[in-house]
């Protein structure tokens, strides 16, 4: 029975390769193996933050970041942990009936990406066993391959579309952004295409070296990211390249937001502690 769900369970989160539908297939896959009222899944992104997915009411505090106090012995566990009475009081949420729960931390090549918290049963003598800390110690170890490969494949689909230097849209990306533009534009406003150029970059390669002109397109598409409206797109599309597709009511103001684009890139600088002005040229062709 126990490799039958486990197998059921493998097939469950293994059919997709979207890290999302893969841990909401597991919580509630999680909970309906192990016959519990709640499972959830906390999954820790790059930015220090955390994704959480639940399934039933779990009555616990979940941690929000990996650096949690109150959790943080559980997060730097090996194995599953049961955990009860006084160790689980500063979790539970107020009035939440929760007497044990089983935590499972998710691990990759760097260490702890996330947790599997299971909730305990509910009823007299329906505690949690070591049959079941087993359980799911297969489960999450089923989980962690079918997120390696769903992560694995959504880098490999960003990196793709991106460039990896300012983390913009690529060239490829851009392309398809210019076309969904045009073909889904529903009013009035002008849509256009505009080119930004960074004037003598290659002087400052050649000055600074290639690490100070790479620190200075970041910059820039920071600065043009600032500027740009939320339906804008802004791309790198290659060396000192970037380019925007965006709309307008009228031509003076997309002409008024190219200069406004120019005057931002042009703002002093300070690279290698240096403060240095480089210039930026933009052109804007207008889709039909």
């Amino acid at each position: 029975r126990d490799l039958d769900a486990v197998h059921g369970f493998t097939g469950q989160v293994g059919q997709s390769l979207d890290p999302d539908e893969i841990i909401c297939a597991a919580v509630a896959q999680t909970a309906e193996i192990l016959r519990t009222d709640a499972a959830a899944v906390v999954l820790f992104n790059d930015s220090g933050g955390a994704i959480l997915r639940i399934h039933g009411i779990v009555g616990l505090h979940l941690p929000t970041d990996a650096e949690d106090e109150n959790w943080r012995s559980l997060i730097m566990s090996e194995r599953v942990t049961l955990v009860s009475g006084d160790e689980l009081d500063p979790l539970k949420t107020d009035g939440s009936p929760i007497v044990e729960m089983m935590v499972a931390p998710i691990r990759d090549g760097s260490g702890v990406i996330g947790l599997l918290v299971v909730g305990g049963r509910t009823g007299a003598g329906k505690r949690f066993g070591s049959d079941d800390i087993v359980r799911l110690q297969n489960l999450t170890e089923q989980l962690t391959a079918s997120l390696r490969r769903g992560m694995l494949h959504q880098r490999i689909e960003r990196e793709a579309r991106h460039d990896g230097l300012t983390g913009l849209p690529n060239r490829l990306s851009f392309e398809r952004s210019v076309i969904d533009a045009a073909e889904t534009r529903s009013s009035n406003d002008l849509l256009f295409v505009m080119m930004v150029d960074l004037d003598r970059f290659a002087e400052v390669n050649d000055t600074l070296g290639h690490h100070a002109g790479d620190e200075l397109l970041i910059e820039v598409g920071e600065r043009l990211s600032s500027v740009i409206g939320p339906d804008d797109v802004l791309a790198r599309l290659a060396g000192d390249e970037f380019a925007i597709v965006g709309h307008r009511p009228t031509h003076a103001d997309m002409v008024e937001f190219a200069w406004t684009c120019v005057r931002n890139v042009g703002r002093p600088v300070t690279l290698d502690g240096l403060e240095i002005v480089v210039t930026a040229s933009a052109g804007v062709a207008l889709i039909d």
